[in-house]
């Protein structure tokens, strides 16, 4: 071994030797310490971020409608300093991530408004205790008081739609000096502090390191071969494939240098300057040699076959191209064509196999066509941009009739094939359940009960006095009426209007109670004659999100982290605790009507499922996991049955508990989906991907498969799911070809 051990360090000492390496270790010094200075500064918190908006839409009603209408002062005086034009376009109205991040903008910019606070408009306002502390230091509020106190007076007008306050946010500062940036919650600015790191990393080691590298050592296999050369290396007794192997292994020297710098200057950066001592960092230091090695194995078998630096620079760079093509090509078409389409959730009924996609359409399975027929379509809106899919589909057995929510607000029946519209929610509508009197509820920030008789509602005349026309009249809310969820119960002597704005909630039909979970909190309600009355709480996890299923006995809560919680529905007491698929998040919970089998899909495309009367994960009898893109529980006369989404839009019905296959809808995808599944997959499976090792870098840094595609932080919106592993595997093969192949060829020559 001490000939080929030599080769290696003669390699090293090359790189040592050379000036480029000198060079870029300068830069990558140089960069370093121009971000040196960056550091975090801790300030009063004043903006109003998009996820602290509740009840959107109506929001959004109240302040575009007519100032003649308000009432209030102040509310008048905030929306004089906004720009309600912005709000009120429909591209934003459609979609809830712009409505929201347009409202909060703009309050922000009211509030960032010199003139916000008016003595008059805000003389009939209630002030929250430490606003009103801060109007009387009067003329002693510094900018940044001044700015908190705007942001406090905001909340006490409008405390139904805006949460409260942080106390504090965190904001970027360049050798303590502000470079403009909004201050954001911790939570986000760490998040987004690894975000960047990744990318920051990945740029400078992942993609122009490795490209440098590539450059200076594009020369060592072609000298090292030469005639002139490999004689002298020959006349020792030692092997060809073996030195072919040390000069490749000693090449990775020059990315160990350069990587190793970077990534463990940034991590020491990280952790002195950031606080983010991410551990998981330093894990990118043999990513990124992997990546220069698989390039490398290119570039020196081309070296062997034409002993020609420029050529294997050249078929270096064609093959990172074609890897790039590849790649690109499947991540456009997964973004732009299927995420699209995806189904999202599967619900059958009395009237067929109903199917909700990621852009928030409706289909129902036409048997005759062997296709899915259009229910409701959403307009097409920018790329990536998805509407909420998960408003489930609800049978109506009782009056013969399926319900759903179209554009999240607007009631609509399906019967006899047949799709009627009926008036708009006041609020978004999160679920759609039945109750335990067989009565369909409507469920958003409030509570309706969806009457049994529907009644189209025509237009309203608007009146007039003396040529002056006056405001429309209000429709009549004929098909809906609000249930009222309080609390009370014995341990509760006041009732009070509960909030669900932010909260997921279910309805346990066995035990005719209402289940809300929000940040970390279960509150369970029973039925009673005028609504539901709160009649117990736990407190689960601290300010923890999660989404939440009920039936039976049981209470499931599937958390933000990952962690799954089997809660007693009588005593709230937790019975078991799980954690299947680490970090990776929910997307919808489901449990079947008779309360024995319970379900979680996240969004790494894995489904956990539970067997709560035998006490039995049954996860692992679920077919295609990583490839489920949707899911839902079937009740049929002969039991539940699993309804599984892959590839897609095609359906597959297993029985339970042994998940024997049933049945199969496969519907006939467009030509562009075709050419994706029949061409681009296949080639993208057997090809090397090399250029998605960013994922695996964003994997090792946050532990997650699945990261979001449009900006929405929310549980139930689509995401971009991948595999970390897959181009580790992919360009494993790759690699060991490559060099098993410049092992054969070099032992195959004459010299």
């Amino acid at each position: 071994m001490r000939p080929y051990l030599a080769v290696i360090k003669d390699s090293f000492r090359e790189a040592i030797a050379s000036r480029i390496l000198w060079i870029m270790l300068l830069i990558i010094g140089l960069l370093l310490a121009g971000a040196a200075p960056f550091g975090l500064k801790k300030s009063l918190a004043y903006r109003v971020m998009r996820d602290e908006l509740r009840r959107v839409d109506e929001f959004a009603n109240r302040l575009t409608r007519s100032p003649a209408l308000e009432t209030d002062a102040a509310i008048r005086h905030v929306v004089s300093l906004m720009d309600m034009d912005k709000i009120d376009q429909p591209e934003v109205r459609r979609h809830n991530f712009l409505l929201r991040m347009q409202i909060a903008e703009q309050l922000t910019k009211a509030i960032e408004n010199d003139d916000f606070y008016d003595e008059a408009a805000w003389k009939d306002v209630e002030l929250k205790e430490n606003a009103q502390e801060l109007l009387n230091l009067g003329s002693r509020r510094s900018e940044e008081e001044n700015l908190r106190f705007h942001r406090l007076a905001l909340e006490s007008i409008f405390k139904r739609y805006i949460q409260s306050a942080r106390d504090d946010t965190i904001s970027l500062n360049y050798a303590g000096r502000d470079i403009g940036l909004p201050a954001l919650p911790a939570k986000q600015v760490r998040e987004t502090i690894r975000d960047v790191l990744t990318g920051f990393v990945s740029f400078l080691a992942g993609s122009i390191g490795v490209f440098v590298a590539v450059l200076v050592t594009a020369s060592v296999i072609p000298n090292t071969f030469d005639s002139g050369s490999v004689y002298l290396l020959l006349s020792k007794p030692i092997s060809r494939p073996l030195l072919y192997i040390s000069k490749f292994i000693g090449g990775c020297s020059f990315v160990i240098i350069n990587a190793s710098f970077l990534v463990v200057g940034v991590w020491l950066l990280a952790g002195v300057r950031l606080g983010e001592w991410n551990h998981r960092l330093l894990l990118c230091i043999p990513i990124f040699l992997f990546l220069f090695a698989v390039y490398y194995s290119v570039s020196g078998l081309a070296g062997l076959v034409w002993r020609n630096t420029i050529v294997c620079i050249g078929v270096t760079v064609m093959f990172w191209l074609a890897c790039t093509v590849i790649g690109t090509t499947k991540q456009l078409v997964d973004v732009l064509v299927h995420e699209p389409s995806r189904v999202a959730a599967v619900t059958r009924t009395n009237a067929g196999l109903f199917a909700a996609t990621n852009n928030g359409s409706l289909q129902v399975w036409n048997e005759d066509k062997s296709d899915w027929d259009e229910v409701v379509t959403v307009p097409p809106g920018p790329p990536g941009m998805f509407n909420q899919p998960l408003v489930p589909v609800v049978d109506d057995p009782k009056n013969n009739r399926t319900l759903l929510i179209k554009d999240r607000i607007q009631l609509t029946q399906y019967a006899d094939g047949k799709t009627t519209v009926y008036e708009g929610f006041p609020t978004s509508v999160k679920k759609l359940t039945v109750d335990g009197d067989g009565s369909v509820l409507a469920i958003g920030s409030e509570v309706f009960r969806i009457s049994d008789e529907l009644v189209r509602q025509g237009p309203t005349e608007q009146p007039n006095i003396f040529g002056f026309k006056l405001p429309a009249l209000p429709k009549t809310k004929k098909n809906f009426e609000q249930v009222v969820v309080t609390s009370g119960g014995d341990s509760f002597t006041e009732k009070v209007h509960l909030d669900l704005g932010d909260a997921d909630v279910a309805i346990n039909t066995t035990k005719k109670t209402l289940v809300a979970f929000d940040k970390g909190a279960i509150r369970v309600c029973r039925q009673t004659e005028n609504g539901y009355e709160q009649s117990a709480q736990s407190q689960t996890v601290d300010e923890e999100e999660g989404l939440l299923a009920t039936a039976g006995d049981y209470i499931v809560v599937a958390l933000s982290s990952g962690a799954i919680q089997l809660i007693s529905h009588d005593d709230l007491e937790a019975k078991s605790e799980f954690n299947p698929f680490g970090q990776n998040q929910p997307r919808a919970v489901y449990a079947s009507a008779d309360g024995r089998y319970f379900a979680v899909l996240f969004h790494s495309r894995q489904v956990w499922l539970y067997d709560a009367q035998d006490g039995r994960d049954l996860s692992g009898k679920v077919p295609r996991q990583k490839s489920i893109s949707g899911f839902g529980i079937a009740n049929a006369e002969s039991g539940p049955t699993l309804l599984v989404v892959d590839r897609v839009n095609r359906v597959t019905e297993y029985s339970l508990p042994n998940v024997d296959r049933v049945s199969t809808k496969a519907a006939a995808g467009s030509f562009v989906q075709n050419l994706s599944w029949f061409a681009v997959d296949p080639l993208y499976k057997v090809f090397p991907q090399p250029t998605r090792l960013d994922e695996t870098v964003s994997y090792l840094m946050t532990g997650k498969s699945a990261v979001s595609i449009n900006g929405e932080q929310s549980l139930s919106r689509a995401q971009y799911t991948f595999d970390p592993w897959a181009p580790v595997w992919s360009s494993a093969i790759f690699m060991a070809v490559m060099v098993l192949a410049g092992c054969i060829y070099i032992y195959r020559q004459d010299y």
